[in-house]
């Protein structure tokens, strides 16, 4: 077929100077000869390979969009799950830190009888109630800052109550649950703890409740002289050390189940991201095939005008295109 095609450019290339050359009765008289030609073997034609390259570029620009819009997807729950173990981790040492602040200033108050240190358990509660100023990073270490350097170490914000913001976080109803028993237990040992600080002023609940309001038998209204030794054993004894332990449990519980909830947060945001990097492989891989196709067809491109070159006259070949002689081919 391709020794027809060039017969038929040397005939041409003989007619009448005044004539152009025939390119359409060409192709018409070729096209008249292709029954009793043989075509030969193409393993991929054109029109088909044109067809898969439009196909590959189509899929690689959605599939890029795609890869695009779940890599923004990744980011915002890595964003969201980091947060989460910080918030998470943060509120809980919060609530440690604050029982553990209060159970040291008691203790320090009854041994030395220095008022400082109940004046420090006071400002301890009414941060956490929400009545001062909460100090910027309230996880972090305040008090042994302060006692230490006389000076805050860190500026205040508004006020913002330890449960205000649990219940603001994004916590299970199981783990709010056991922050929250956490903190009950936390208030019922300041109970304790006010006792301890009020017989050190000689201040005393009385003994017989029989006939009293509830206000009125909670009420330090018996007068005697104070009693450190009481006071240092209220909150040295095997009843505090139990009570500390109320406090730590539900603590406890909510740190295995958090870390639980976030392993699995984690767990889930890594599949996505094997999900995103296997789209960006196959993205690659069409895109490796989509340039291999293009390189082909530049080379077999090439090629042809080289053979053409070699056997038709310059004239001939520069007056047809390397489209046109594919399609004479076809």
């Amino acid at each position: 077929q391709f020794l027809y095609f060039i017969d038929r450019f040397r005939h041409s290339s003989r007619a009448p100077p005044a004539k152009p050359l025939p390119r359409a009765p060409l192709l018409l008289s070729h096209q008249l000869d292709t029954a009793n030609v043989s075509k030969p073997c193409q393993l991929l034609p054109a029109m088909d390979a044109k067809n898969i390259t439009v196909v590959l570029n189509v899929t690689c620009v959605v599939g890029l969009v795609v890869a695009t819009v779940l890599a923004g997807v990744l980011m915002k729950d890595s964003h969201d799950t980091v947060q989460l173990a910080l918030q998470t981790g943060r509120l809980a040492s919060e609530l440690r830190q604050s029982s553990d602040d209060l159970t040291r200033f008691i203790r320090t108050y009854t041994v030395t009888g220095n008022a400082s240190y109940w004046d420090y358990f006071q400002q301890v509660i009414r941060i956490r109630n929400g009545e001062l100023p909460l100090p910027d990073e309230p996880w972090r270490n305040y008090w042994d800052l302060y006692i230490s350097d006389g000076v805050p170490p860190r500026a205040f914000g508004p006020p913002h109550a330890l449960r205000a913001r649990m219940l603001e976080a994004s916590f299970t109803g199981p783990e709010l649950e056991l922050l929250e028993e956490a903190q009950r237990q936390s208030d019922a040992l300041i109970d304790m703890e006010d006792v301890a600080s009020n017989a050190m002023e000689g201040r005393y609940r009385p003994s017989n409740t029989t006939g009293l309001t509830e206000a009125e038998a909670r009420a330090f209204s018996v007068r005697a002289p104070p009693n450190q030794t009481f006071a240092m054993q209220l909150v040295h004894g095997i009843a505090y050390h139990q009570w500390k332990g109320r406090i730590m449990r539900p603590l406890d519980d909510f740190a295995a189940m958090s870390a639980r909830r976030v392993e699995a947060a984690i767990d889930r945001t890594y599949r996505n991201n094997v999900v995103l990097i296997g789209v960006l492989a196959a993205m690659l891989i069409m895109l490796i095939a989509v340039l291999a196709i293009y390189y082909g067809k530049i080379a077999a491109d090439v090629q042809t005008q080289h053979l053409l070159s070699a056997v038709l006259p310059e004239r001939v070949v520069e007056s047809i295109s390397i489209g046109q002689f594919n399609d004479l081919r076809n």
